[in-house]
């Protein structure tokens, strides 16, 4: 893979107000994936297949955002986002003994994607704030299943986040927020029985939870820990073939994670720390 990557921001503060305008754009001139297997166990008579595809893609994007300050308490934040990704398919796929079979393809999809949030500032730094925001992800071609490119469409993400923020001391600190995700057109990525992949849009799912951290700090020591729940289902599956998996888990999801973690400074230039991190369960297929 080589790429290229730019980003321009521009910042602004008025009397009451903050600017952020920028753009943004990616080339990835060269995305070439190359999968070469052989068939030992018919010695003499080696069988390869040789597979390759090769997948450059260019993304580009112009953003903006305006924060208003109403008085020394509230706050209001609108942005957006306009993306465009066009992405470019050319796949050869040499099975075993078979003729090889190429096929291409190339797609390109635009999205505009707002955001807004409304802040108020308590005494001694408390922080509450609710956010909504937009977002995306591309569709593109599965290309692992069979010598075919099989076509996924882009997914889109409705995010509400509620949340508390405050410090005691300059010691302390706490931050806690519900979120809440509506997905229109999920996309999952599973293996089949021969470690193939399946990538496919589930029409609707959804994702909400809390998270919670704490931290202390003093002139020596260093406390951190984090909890943080999630469900996340398959709501809606319209195409027959994986409608049996609907109100199924979502993929790589844990439903459960925890962090505790300690640091202790001896002097400037020497410390120990130690940490552990819990996973919950998770699934990697479908069927849960």
């Amino acid at each position: 893979i080589e790429e290229f990557v730019q980003e321009l921001r521009y910042k602004h503060r008025f009397e009451n107000a903050d600017l952020l305008v920028g753009a943004f754009y990616s080339n990835m001139y060269r995305y070439d994936y190359l999968e070469n297997q052989t068939l030992y166990h018919l010695f003499p008579v080696v069988l390869e297949s040789r597979n390759t595809v090769e997948r450059p893609e260019q993304s580009s994007a112009l953003f903006a955002q305006y924060r208003y300050y109403i008085g020394e308490r509230y706050s209001i934040m609108g942005g957006v986002r306009y993306q465009k990704i066009a992405n470019s398919f050319d796949r050869i796929m040499n099975e075993f003994g078979a003729l090889p079979t190429a096929v291409d393809g190339a797609t390109s999809w635009s999205n505009t994607l707002p955001s807004l949030s409304f802040s108020y500032y308590g005494e001694n730094n408390a922080h509450t704030y609710f956010t909504y925001s937009k977002g995306y992800r591309p569709g593109g071609y599965a290309f692992r299943t069979s010598d075919l490119l099989i076509p996924y469409g882009e997914e889109r993400t409705d995010s509400y986040e509620l949340g508390y923020k405050k410090i005691w001391d300059n010691r302390v600190q706490f931050s806690g927020a519900l979120f809440y995700n509506d997905i229109t057109d999920h996309r999952s990525t599973t293996f089949t029985d021969t470690l193939s992949t399946i990538t496919f849009n589930a029409d609707k799912a959804y994702s909400y939870g809390i998270e919670l951290d704490v931290s202390y700090k003093n002139e020596n020591l260093e406390l951190y820990t984090s909890l943080g729940w999630t469900k996340a289902q398959f709501d809606t599956i319209s195409d027959p073939t994986y409608a049996p998996f609907e109100g199924n888990k979502l993929l790589e999801i844990p439903n459960l994670t925890a962090l505790l973690a300690i640091k202790y400074n001896i002097n400037s230039n020497l410390y120990l720390s130690a940490a552990t991190k819990y996973m919950g369960e998770r699934y990697y297929n479908l069927a849960n």
